[in-house]
């Protein structure tokens, strides 16, 4: 699962697949009653993915999100030095 996220990531980023393939909570809600119908096995398949997907985004690393706290936090480690915040904040 993890490859798949990577690799429609990768898809993303190089323009062979839109933005108009996401979704936001509407069409999550909207696929988990599907998913539902389908039978609870495939429901709890869809809910690893889905956790997956979010820690892979989470992981990114942008200012907002943890990656990218931990971007910081291995700068500080391998410079010996705080990172400048008012460079760091724009």
């Amino acid at each position: 699962m993890i490859v798949q996220i990577l690799d429609y990531l990768k898809q993303l980023f190089t323009g062979r697949v839109g933005v108009r393939t996401l979704g936001g909570p509407l069409m999550v809600y909207q696929m988990a009653g599907d998913v539902a119908n389908w039978g609870f096995d495939y429901l709890l398949l869809f809910l690893a993915f889905f956790n997956i997907n979010l820690c892979v985004f989470n992981l990114m690393p942008l200012p907002p999100f943890d990656g990218g706290h931990l971007a910081m936090l291995a700068y500080e480690g391998i410079a010996r030095r705080p990172v400048n915040r008012r460079c760091a904040n724009g």
